[in-house]
């Protein structure tokens, strides 16, 4: 075992260069730094131990409490968040009547946490879901959902929380589309709280990051 000193490697036809033979470890020991000015293509392989995280993460909230029409109904009073140490990351995702569009295609994950309450006691099972679009929304499917139930026996403005998260993949911005989803609600007495995110009692929210290029 030797040690090669040198400046720099360049392969001798000038075309590519080989390191190392199938099976081998290469290894860049603590206190050593791999800089990398180009693009490092892993097609063969597998390279760890690269990337510098999220990119992209930015939260909505509920603006004011919302009053479903009907008992199957997107939440569309949506806004990004306006809490005073809210940051967004990379580019926030935008919005119309519910429906939400995505900066950059990759692997997404969305978490929608929501506190709903009925005015009036009654028994009602009802869902979250997380819906998405390949055709601009022209049609829906469902990404996932979660179940909850409010008992009639129980008190009025009794409240309930319920969080839907799933990973979502897109690889065309111009027609992907996602939407929070509700399902089978009491439209008499449903609603859904809303409220500033730059208060001690906000109300519903959603966290939207993405993990992965596609």
């Amino acid at each position: 075992m030797g040690t090669l000193f040198v400046d720099k490697l360049d392969p001798q036809s000038g075309t590519s260069l080989e390191i190392g033979s199938s099976g081998d470890t290469m290894t860049v020991p603590s206190g050593a730094t791999l800089s990398i000015a180009g693009t490092i293509n892993a097609s063969s392989g597998t390279a760890t131990g690269f990337g510098g995280g999220l990119t992209q993460s930015s939260t909505f909230y509920v603006t004011t409490d919302y009053h479903p029409s009907a008992s199957d109904e997107a939440i569309t009073n949506w806004a990004e968040s306006n809490a005073s140490n809210y940051n967004r990351l990379g580019t926030s995702p935008t919005q119309s009547s519910g429906v939400f569009s995505l900066p950059e295609t990759g692997w997404w994950m969305v978490s929608c946490n929501l506190m709903c309450f009925q005015s009036t006691a009654t028994n009602d099972s009802w869902g979250l879901a997380i819906q998405t679009s390949t055709n601009s929304g022209v049609a829906y499917d469902n990404a996932g959902s979660a179940r909850n139930r409010f008992d009639g026996g129980g008190a009025s403005n009794d409240y309930r929380q319920i969080t839907s998260t799933f990973i979502l993949k897109c690889e065309n911005i111009s027609t992907f589309r996602f939407r929070p989803f509700l399902g089978g609600v009491n439209q008499t007495y449903f609603k859904v709280v809303g409220g500033s995110q730059d208060s001690t009692q906000g109300g519903s929210y959603m966290n939207i990051m993405k993990l992965a290029d596609v």
